[in-house]
C-alpha cells in the first residue's frame, strides 16, 4: 500500500510539474497532455498500478492510452516507436523490460519517462538519464 501511495504521489508531482511548464504565449487552456501508459504483462499488482495512474490523469486535459503488450518485445518496440512518432508529452512504463523499452525509443527526444514497478532501476540502466525517473518496488 506504501508503494501505491508513492507511486500516486510521484505522478501527482509529475502531473503538477507539466500543469507548470510552458510560455502562456504558446500555451491554450484547451491544450491536451498526451499520455501513455505501457504495461509489460498482466499482472494484478501491474494491472493496479495502472488503475491508479489512470484515475490520476481523469481530468480531461488528459489524454491518456493505455498499452498492454503481454511480455512481447518486439510489441514493446513498436508502441515505443508508436507513441513517440504521436508526440506523446510522456510515458509511463509499467515493469523494468517496458522501462527499458521506452527509455529506447524516447532516447533523444525530451518526452519524460516516468516508470514505475522497477526493482532495480539501477541495473537496469534507468538512473542518471536526464528525462528519467520514477519509483521502484
Amino acid at each position: 500500500m506504501k508503494k501505491l501511495i508513492a507511486l500516486t504521489l510521484s505522478i501527482l508531482m509529475i502531473a503538477a510539474l507539466f500543469t507548470g511548464c510552458g510560455s502562456t504565449e504558446t500555451a491554450k487552456s484547451s491544450d491536451v497532455i498526451k499520455v501513455a501508459i505501457v504495461q509489460q504483462l498482466d499482472h494484478s499488482s501491474l494491472d493496479e498500478i495502472r488503475v491508479a495512474i489512470e484515475a490520476e490523469f481523469a481530468d480531461a486535459k488528459y489524454e491518456v492510452k493505455a498499452f498492454n503488450v503481454q511480455n512481447d518485445a518486439s510489441m514493446l518496440n513498436q508502441i515505443g516507436t508508436q507513441v513517440v512518432s504521436d508526440g506523446v508529452d510522456m510515458i509511463i512504463p509499467i515493469a523494468t523490460l517496458a522501462a527499458q523499452s521506452m527509455v529506447t525509443a524516447a532516447d533523444g527526444t525530451d518526452i519524460p519517462v516516468v516508470y514505475a514497478a522497477i526493482s532495480d532501476p539501477e541495473g537496469a540502466g534507468l538512473t542518471g538519464l536526464a528525462n528519467v525517473t520514477g519509483v521502484s518496488d
